[in-house]
């Protein structure tokens, strides 16, 4: 498709280069690096930009392959040395005592889990015993592939995923709320599986609009998503269309694996930065301004002899990943992944929802399926009343 028109960049993830254009004509539009190869320097959120040519990704979703600046790009100055806060190490740990605050966000569920096998880090020692007890307990669950499907019955106290089935509190097939086409069934969770993290006896049911959700991504009119005692045996209307990026393949078998131990990644703790700068991991991983100077314990002394006794944040965060590296994670191999517990995987921004009357929200459930390309519907649930708040990403 050609000369689509002209419109305003609205966000952009500058790590990864993937953002939406929202046009003139109130459309959106996904671009990224590629696109934007042709705009230089990286536009910044505000730009203006003409869409020279659009394609349909997956999902119907509208992906811009060549954009230009409505502008000419500003004069560049000479650059410039970065500036970074130095700070000596013992200092910086004086300064931050804790860690994060990832036990404050996640759900605590009534499950066990072996101990996090993470052995001492000079580097980190401070927030050892922290880091290692505040990992939160996850449920991994898998989701068969689509070039590998397992086609199951669905039922009541099953767990399953994609179908035209559900059980649900409403006789009738859950439609959006904008374009009244018929919702596409994400997952269905029993009650069982569940339990352990909330819902009080119910199961758990997340059915989502491809077509308006891309744009609307929290819009409660979007999804139907929250608990269910399953009273009704619904049935999607035959003939409706699919539109999410997996082909249709039947109602497939969700697996539960065994319960562990998840850190969570370098890059939630740079999300939470903008949150919560004060926190260690937040200084740490929040940016690449900071320098560290020595003294630094005597094992790091030793492994960075030849080198200036200073540490950088990149170097500091190559450190975190390399002492990680070993330990377990949530997404068991040729599986599409779902995560029950732990934090969310932000693939763009820190988005968590907060309830109107207790603050933020934890985290319920990841769900990506092979329904929202490089994202997920990320599920939140307030500990203190029972709300539910879903975001999308794609």
């Amino acid at each position: 498709m050609d000369g689509i028109g002209e419109g305003t960049l609205v966000e952009l993830d500058p790590i990864d280069a993937l953002g939406w254009i929202e046009m003139d004509d109130g459309t959106r539009v996904r671009v990224g690096g590629t696109a934007l190869s042709r705009v230089r320097p990286l536009p910044d959120v505000g730009a203006r930009l003409r869409v020279l040519e659009t394609t349909l990704g997956l999902g119907g979703v509208i992906k811009a392959v060549r954009v230009e600046s409505l502008a000419p790009p500003p004069a560049t100055p000479a650059p410039q040395p970065a500036t970074r806060a130095r700070t000596s190490w013992g200092a910086f740990v004086s300064a931050h005592p804790r860690w994060s605050d990832v036990a404050d966000l996640c759900l605590t569920p009534a499950l066990e889990a072996p101990p996090l096998a993470l052995a001492p880090h000079a580097l980190f020692a401070p927030w050892f015993h922290e880091i290692r007890e505040t990992a939160p307990i996850v449920r991994p669950l898998g989701i068969p592939r689509h070039d590998d499907p397992r086609p199951v019955e669905a039922a009541r106290d099953q767990s399953f995923a994609l179908g035209d089935v559900a059980f649900l509190d409403v006789a009738e097939w859950p439609r959006c709320g904008r374009c009244a086409a018929p919702l596409e069934l994400c997952v269905q969770l029993a009650p069982a599986l569940v339990a352990p993290f909330f819902g009080g006896g119910r199961g758990f049911a997340a059915l989502f609009c491809f077509g308006c959700g891309t744009q609307h991504r929290d819009d409660p009119q979007v999804g139907h998503v929250g608990w269910v005692r399953g009273e009704h045996r619904v049935v999607r209307p035959a003939g409706a269309p699919t539109r999410s990026s997996r082909p249709a393949c039947g109602t497939q078998a969700v697996s539960a694996y065994a319960p562990l131990r998840e850190l969570p990644s370098v890059y939630w703790h740079r999300c939470r930065a903008e949150r919560r700068p004060e926190l260690a991991s937040s200084a740490l991983f929040g940016g690449d301004e900071l320098a560290l100077d020595g003294p630094f314990p005597p094992e790091l002394e030793r492994a960075l002899a030849g080198s200036p006794p200073q540490l950088l944040s990149e170097d500091v965060e190559a450190l975190f990943e390399e002492w990680t590296s070993e330990l377990p994670g949530p997404v068991p191999p040729g599986q599409h992944s779902a995560v029950l517990g732990g934090v969310p995987s932000w693939d763009q921004a820190d988005e968590t929802p907060s309830c109107a009357h207790h603050g933020e929200m934890r985290a319920l459930l990841d769900y990506e399926g092979g329904q929202f390309l490089d994202g997920a519907l990320h599920v939140f649930v307030c500990g203190a009343c029972d709300r539910v708040r879903f975001v999308a990403e794609f």
